[in-house]
């Protein structure tokens, strides 16, 4: 995330000891060059990357033009918090194809209180480059025959909330009232989501709930992994204006991270990762997580 542009990963990382390591700082350099050099296309050459390219939307700071919420400290922890979760679960989607790294051995009706149904964290940047890998894949099956129409319609779908989502976040960021439809659009967001697993079924998806495990680093010196873990979500809470300048508390769910070091002879499943959790051995949440969650 700090190579993404997290300004508070990159401190992180120096206060907790773990940047001191011999041609850290060239490397994390190097990088960060390597990836500013990328044009639009480039980093949406595969999904992995372009999905990378939509997470770092959430790394920079946002100007006043934004809600309060989103210009404190805390919400940069959560965002970094949040980034680093779904960064997990795409590297346990991708495992069986992306290359470890190791340490090698020394030597609502808008003007009624009592029917406002929702908010939308405005990031349309976020929704816009997801919805470019969206079209992207679209674009790509379309070439391939014996796809199923199901898919296709999964896909126009998805398209088609995330052009929603884009337009209610540029609403709110002009601070202008939502439409009935688009806050019914806000409460049934869920359903929505949850009706696209419908599509796949022919091909075999399985929805999942939002605990899974993945071990991205080995170290043969020690013979530990580096584990990266998602766990239960918690419930977040949000102040926000309205464009009557009423103040509402939001609350929604948020993605729990977890990153520890665990025995290589003993590499973690979503099922023993799960069994764990819940636990009295569970390790503990990164410390940084505290500056917005109890």
């Amino acid at each position: 995330m700090a190579v993404l542009g997290s300004r508070i990963a990159k401190d992180l990382l120096e206060e907790l000891g773990d940047s001191n390591y011999k041609g850290y700082d060239e490397t994390l350099e190097k990088l960060e060059s390597e990836l500013s050099s990328h044009d639009n296309d480039t980093l949406h050459k595969n999904l992995y990357t372009g999905w990378l390219y939509s997470l770092s939307a959430l790394l920079h700071s946002f100007d006043s033009n934004y809600p309060s919420f989103m210009l404190t400290d805390a919400w940069k922890f959560k965002e970094l918090a949040t980034a680093l979760a779904s960064w997990t679960h795409l590297r346990h989607d991708t495992i069986l194809y992306a290359k470890q790294s190791y340490t090698m051995l020394l030597g609502f009706s808008q003007r009624s209180e009592s029917t406002i149904m929702g908010y939308v964290e405005p990031i349309p940047e976020l929704y816009g480059r997801i919805l470019a890998i969206v079209i992207a894949v679209d674009t790509f099956i379309s070439k391939i025959s014996g796809i199923p129409k199901r898919v296709k319609e999964g896909l126009d779908m998805l398209k088609g909330i995330l052009q929603t989502v884009i337009t209610i976040t540029y609403k709110e960021l002009q601070n202008q009232w939502l439409s009935d439809e688009e806050y019914f659009f806000i409460r049934d967001y869920g359903d929505k989501i949850h009706s696209l697993a419908s599509y796949y079924e022919s091909c075999e998806y399985e929805p999942r709930d939002t605990i899974t495990v993945a071990d991205v680093h080995t170290d043969l010196n020690s013979e530990m992994v580096l584990e990266e873990g998602t766990g239960y979500p918690k419930v977040l809470l949000v102040a926000f204006k309205l464009p009557d300048s009423r103040i509402f508390i939001g609350a929604g769910p948020v993605l729990t991270y977890y990153e520890f070091k665990h025995p290589m002879r003993d590499r973690l499943n979503d099922k023993s990762w799960k069994q764990l959790l819940s636990s009295n051995s569970c390790p503990n949440e990164p410390e940084w997580i505290s500056e917005y969650s109890v």
